[in-house]
């Protein structure tokens, strides 16, 4: 919540003066000094009267002034709780967690068969790269991709999931850049949205026993994964 100042709640003498003269202002140029005077009340009450609610409400500014700070301490304390909630969760982000592959039909850019993804399973560790064949940063590091693949040939499988296009446009993708690791196409995306999977790129980390180690969002980090997958 936005603190509130009592410098800018309370007028200058300046500005009462202004407050003032606006009030009799409005009093003599509008239709109530009619209604006014048939009250058989003197023009001064009204204006002192007036003048006395705008005080009132400066009061009442001056007291949303002591609440707004009570309330900031509250919402900093909040904060301060969302905070340290916000570090504990992703403390057990790094854990290993359960993974299962969603049941969604896919195209394999190989063949063009379809591969039931909750079909797949994992016997060591694998990476799943989240792609787009549009995708400029996604074209950037399918090379950085293609040579993990084949260093890490032996101890790590690699899986790519594009979507956000159609199949041919994901064919396309993969000869332009020679890729050998498997490549998979969802047009339908459904894949992405159970694997909370925003946008392009993204990546997840799998160990051998299909337990979720790691996830990276946006480009990359070759050399992070290579740790991780060393830490294995």
């Amino acid at each position: 919540m936005r603190q509130i100042s009592r410098a800018s709640c309370r007028p200058s003498d300046r500005e009462w003066n202004i407050i003032l003269r606006q009030i009799s202002h409005i009093l003599r140029n509008s239709r109530y000094p009619k209604y006014l005077q048939s009250q058989q009340k003197p023009f001064g009450f009204w204006a002192i009267t007036l003048a006395f609610l705008v005080v009132l409400g400066i009061s009442a500014c001056s007291d949303t002034d002591d609440t707004g700070s009570a309330s900031q301490s509250d919402s900093s304390s909040n904060s301060q709780d969302s905070s340290e909630k916000t570090t504990t969760d992703m403390e057990h982000r790094t854990k290993p967690i359960s993974f299962t592959f969603p049941e969604v039909t896919v195209t394999d850019l190989a063949d063009e068969s379809k591969v039931d993804l909750a079909s797949l399973t994992v016997d060591k560790p694998t990476l799943i790269w989240f792609w787009a064949p549009w995708c400029h940063v996604c074209a950037e590091e399918a090379p950085g991709i293609k040579k993990l693949s084949e260093e890490h040939s032996d101890d790590l499988t690699i899986i790519g999931l594009g979507a956000r296009d159609k199949v041919n446009a994901g064919q396309g993708f993969v000869e332009k850049h020679d890729l050998s690791f498997r490549m998979l196409f969802d047009e339908s995306q459904e894949s992405w949205g159970s694997l909370r999977i925003p946008a392009q790129p993204a990546a997840i980390l799998l160990d051998a026993d299909g337990m979720e180690r790691k996830r990276w969002f946006g480009p990359l980090p070759l050399k992070e994964v290579t740790g991780a997958l060393a830490s294995l």
